[in-house]
C-alpha cells in the first residue's frame, strides 16, 4: 500500500511540474528571469530581524529577501542554483545572512569571489560572541573576498584584521572600504593586517589615520577616497607630492579633510601634478580652522583637463579676517584652472554662478553646442567636463571679506560661453559693484538664466535693465551684452497686476535688444504665470514657453556628476 501512495504522489508531482511550466511565472527565458532576479537582489535583500524583547539581535530573526525565489517553484530553483554570479555578485551582509548559508553559498557560487560587508553600530561586547559573525570572518571566506567594507567601531574592524589570512593567500582582494565608527577614538591608526595588504585597486579609508607609506597605498589603485580622522596629524605637501607621483594608474580620488599645512614663510610650493589617468578629483573640508590652508592647497592642484574637478571647502572661523592677496593668490590660480583658460581642445560653454558657489562645464571644441530643454532636466552630453567650486565663507560683503566670486569674473574664460546661470543674489550683487562689464567678453552666449524661483523682482527689474543698455569697459567703446543671446529664463512669480514695473521693464528690453540688432527669440517663464495677458503681447515678437520652473535649482545647469 505504501508504494501505490508513493508512486499516486510521484505521479501528482509531475503532474504538477507539467501544469506549473504552462504558467506565465514558467515560460519567462531563463536570461530575462536572471536579469529579474538580479534587480530582485538589491529590492529585497535579506536582513536581521530584531524582536522587541531583543532589540540588539542577540537572538536574531533572518529574513532570506530575494533567495526566497528558490522556493516558488522548481524551474525558478533550477535557473537560479545555475547562475554562480546570483551567489557571488552582490554584496553579501554577513550579519543579515545566518551561518547556515555558507555551505550554500560557496557551492553555489562556484569558487568566484565574493565581495562581504559588516556594518554595526552597537557595543563590540554585543556581537563579538555571535556565531554567525565568527563563521563569516573564518579564513577560508576572507580568502575569497574580492571586496571588504567594513563599517564599524575600532574593535570590529581590529577583529577583521586580526581574522585575515597571511597577505599572500587574500590575493584575490580588490577592494577595500573601511569607515570607522568610533566617536571616542577620533583619529585610529589603521590596524598593521590591513596596512600591509597588497593588490588593492579601490580603497576607501575614513575616520582614521592615512597610512601614508604602507603597502596599501600602492601605483595599483584606480580609486582612493580618504577621509583624514579629526584631530589626527596633518600631511605635509612632500607626503601628498610621494603619493600623488605614486599613483600613476589613479582615475578618481577623493579627499575629505586632507589638507596639508602651510609650508614655512619663503618656502617654494611645486605644483602637485596628478597623472593623465585621473578622470575625477573631490575635494571637501569642514575644518574651519584649515580653510585658508585648504584653498592654497586647491590652488597647487594641476589636473588633466578631461578631469572633472569638485572643490568644496569650509566657510572661515568665525571672526577671522583672511589675507585677501593670499586669497587673491590662490583664486588667481584656481579659477583658470577650472575655466580651461590654458587649454586649446576644450571650451567652457555653461557657467553658473552663485552667492557661494561656481561651476563651469566644458566640452571639446569638436562638438556642437548641447541642445538643452529647459523643460527637462538637462543632461550631460557624454565627454561634457563638469568644476565646481563652493566657497560659503565668501558671502559677507562688509570688509575685510569682499572677494565673493562673482568679483573674480576677469580670471574666468568668457569667450566660448553659451549658457549663463546666476541667483537672484548674483544679479543684485554684480549691479551694485558694476561688475556686468566683464560679460562684454562673453559675446557668444545664447541662453541667460536666473535660477530658483524668487519672488524678489526687483533683482529681475535690475537684470532687465542691465541687458537692454549699452556697458563701456575703459576703451571708450559701448556694446550691449551678449549680442547673441537668444533666450532668456525669468522665474518670475505672483500676479501680474502687482508687477507692472516688472512687466513694462521687460517690454521694453525686447525692443531694446531688437533696435540693438540683437533680438530675443524665447523667454522661458513659470507656468504658474502662464495666463499673464503680457505674454499674448509679447509674442508678436518672440516664442514664449512657460515651464515647470525648478525651485532650487537652474533649468539651463544639468546636476554635477559627484562621486
Amino acid at each position: 500500500m505504501d508504494t501505490e501512495l508513493e508512486t499516486l504522489e510521484q505521479a501528482l508531482y509531475r503532474v504538477r511540474q507539467m501544469r506549473n511550466a504552462k504558467s506565465g511565472a514558467c515560460s519567462v527565458p531563463r536570461e530575462v528571469l536572471v536579469h529579474i532576479f538580479e534587480c530582485l537582489q538589491d529590492m529585497w535583500p535579506p536582513r536581521r530581524g530584531y524582536a522587541e524583547e531583543d532589540p540588539i539581535g542577540l537572538e536574531p530573526d533572518f529574513y532570506s529577501g530575494w533567495i526566497c525565489v528558490t522556493h516558488v517553484c522548481s524551474f525558478w530553483r533550477e535557473v537560479a542554483l545555475q547562475v554562480p554570479s546570483l551567489w557571488s555578485k552582490p554584496t553579501l551582509d554577513i550579519l543579515s545572512l545566518p551561518h547556515q548559508y555558507i555551505p550554500a553559498i560557496l557551492f553555489r557560487s562556484h569558487g568566484a569571489s565574493l565581495d562581504l560587508r559588516l556594518q554595526w553600530d552597537n557595543k563590540f561586547d554585543e556581537i563579538i560572541d555571535d556565531s554567525g559573525l565568527n563563521a563569516w570572518l573564518s579564513p577560508s571566506i576572507l580568502r575569497r573576498a574580492r571586496r571588504i567594507d567594513c563599517y564599524a567601531g575600532i574593535l570590529i574592524i581590529q577583529l577583521v584584521a586580526a581574522r585575515l589570512p597571511p597577505t599572500r593567500e587574500v590575493d584575490q582582494l580588490r577592494e577595500l572600504d573601511v569607515y570607522f565608527d568610533d566617536h571616542a577614538n577620533q583619529s585610529p591608526d589603521l590596524p598593521a593586517p590591513l596596512k600591509n595588504l597588497m593588490g588593492v585597486t579601490k580603497l576607501s579609508l575614513q575616520h582614521c589615520q592615512v597610512p601614508w607609506k604602507s603597502s596599501l597605498i600602492s601605483s595599483k589603485l584606480t580609486y582612493l577616497k580618504l577621509w583624514q580622522g579629526e584631530g589626527g596629524p596633518r600631511p605635509s605637501y612632500d607626503e601628498v607630492s610621494h603619493l600623488i607621483a605614486l599613483l600613476q594608474s589613479l582615475e578618481t580620488m577623493f579627499l575629505a579633510e586632507v589638507v596639508p599645512p602651510a609650508a614655512p614663510s619663503g618656502s617654494k610650493i611645486s605644483a602637485l601634478n596628478f597623472p593623465a589617468s585621473l578622470c575625477r578629483l573631490t575635494i571637501y573640508t569642514f575644518n574651519v580652522e584649515t580653510t585658508m590652508d585648504a584653498l592654497n592647497f586647491a590652488s597647487r592642484i594641476r589636473t588633466p583637463p578631461q578631469c572633472l574637478r569638485h572643490y568644496s571647502l569650509s566657510s572661515f572661523r568665525k571672526g577671522e579676517h583672511p589675507n585677501v592677496a593670499l586669497v587673491d593668490d590662490a583664486l588667481g590660480r584656481i579659477l583658470p584652472n577650472l575655466s580651461f583658460t590654458d587649454c586649446g581642445h576644450i571650451n567652457a560653454q555653461l557657467l553658473e554662478i552663485t552667492s557661494i558657489s561656481l561651476r563651469i562645464i566644458g566640452s571639446p571644441v569638436t562638438l556642437p553646442l548641447i541642445p538643452i530643454s529647459p523643460w527637462d532636466y538637462p543632461e550631460l552630453e557624454p565627454g561634457s567636463i563638469v568644476n565646481d567650486l563652493t566657497l560659503p565663507g565668501f558671502t559677507t560683503e562688509t570688509p575685510p571679506v569682499n572677494v565673493r566670486l562673482d568679483h573674480y569674473l576677469p580670471l574666468i574664460a568668457l569667450e566660448h560661453l553659451k549658457v549663463i546661470a546666476l541667483d537672484a543674489s548674483t544679479v543684485r550683487h554684480m549691479a551694485r559693484f558694476d561688475l556686468w562689464k566683464h560679460f562684454l567678453r562673453a559675446h557668444n552666449v545664447r541662453r541667460l538664466g536666473v535660477k530658483g524661483l524668487t519672488s524678489a523682482h526687483k533683482h529681475l527689474i535690475t537684470l532687465l535693465n542691465t541687458l537692454g543698455r549699452l556697458h563701456g569697459h575703459g576703451t571708450g567703446e559701448t556694446h550691449i551684452l551678449f549680442p547673441q543671446l537668444e533666450m532668456l529664463l525669468l522665474p518670475v512669480l505672483g500676479d501680474e497686476v502687482q508687477h507692472s514695473d516688472l512687466i513694462f521693464t521687460l517690454v521694453d528690453l525686447v525692443h531694446a535688444r531688437r533696435e540693438q540688432g540683437s533680438p530675443l527669440q524665447e523667454l522661458v517663464v513659470p507656468e504658474e504665470t502662464a495666463d499673464w495677458a503680457v505674454w499674448g503681447t509679447l509674442r508678436n515678437s518672440l516664442k514664449v514657453t512657460p515651464i515647470k520652473y525648478p525651485m532650487h535649482r537652474s533649468p539651463l545647469v544639468p546636476d554635477s556628476p559627484i562621486m
